[in-house]
C-alpha cells in the first residue's frame, strides 16, 4: 500500500525530513528503544517505525534553531544507526532538506 512505500517523510521544526531504507530491521517493531512518542507510523513497516523513532530522538536532542546543525544532529543519527545495525543491515538515506546522510 501507499503508506508502506518509501520514501517516508516527516517535518521537524519546519524542515522536511525524508527517509529510505534497504535491508532488514528485525526486532525494531515492538522494541522500546524504537517506540515512537511524537511521530507515529502511517503504515506497518519496520523502516517507517525506525524513522519515526529517529525523528523523535532528533526532536528531543535539537532546539528549533538547530534542526540543520550537522555537529549536533550527526551524533543522534549515528547512535540510532548503530542501534539499528545490531539487528541487521541498516543501509539508509536521510535528507533534512539541506543535507543528505547515508
Amino acid at each position: 500500500s501507499y503508506t508502506n512505500t518509501h520514501p517516508f517523510a516527516r517535518e521537524l521544526y519546519g524542515a522536511c525530513h525524508v527517509f529510505a531504507h534497504n535491508g532488514d530491521m528485525p526486532g525494531v517493531l515492538g522494541d522500546s528503544r524504537f517506540a515512537p512518542a511524537w511521530n507515529f507510523p502511517l503504515g506497518e513497516t519496520d523502516s517507517e517505525w525506525s524513522f519515526c523513532a529517529l525523528m523523535d530522538r532528533l526532536r528531543r536532542a535539537l532546539a528549533p534553531d538547530e534542526v540543520l546543525n550537522v555537529p549536533k544532529k550527526l551524533p543522534v543519527i549515528q547512535n540510532w544507526a548503530n542501534e539499528l545495525a545490531q539487528g541487521g543491515t541498516a543501509n539508509f538515506l536521510l535528507s533534512d532538506s539541506e543535507y543528505l546522510y547515508a
